[in-house]
């Protein structure tokens, strides 16, 4: 081939850690929860997808769930291969929007 893609793929990359506070995150999910619908169904992928860390019953990092999109049961964050967390979006300016 002539021309060869040399380019890295945009894609997370993995940290050893899990999260440590509440927000959004590239998460690759590994395990369902005992409980969760369709967990009999369920087909780990290798893609990355925004997971929601939000605090259950406490402040601790034992007490971080994650939300999947699509699914009614929060899951434990062992569950799940973590990249770093997704940076906020500022919010458009009143005289800069898009009408």
């Amino acid at each position: 081939m002539r021309y060869e893609n040399r380019t890295e793929p945009r894609m997370a990359k993995a940290e050893p850690t899990v999260p440590q506070s509440v927000g959004y995150y590239w998460a690759k999910w590994c395990i369902p929860e005992d409980g969760t619908a369709d967990e009999d169904n369920f087909i780990r992928t290798n893609k990355w997808e925004v997971v929601e860390v939000h605090a259950c019953l406490g402040e601790s990092q034992a007490d971080l769930r994650a939300s999947v999109p699509g699914v009614e049961r929060t899951q434990s964050i062992e569950n799940f291969i973590w990249a770093k967390p997704i940076k906020p979006i500022a919010a458009p300016s009143e005289r800069g929007g898009f009408f």
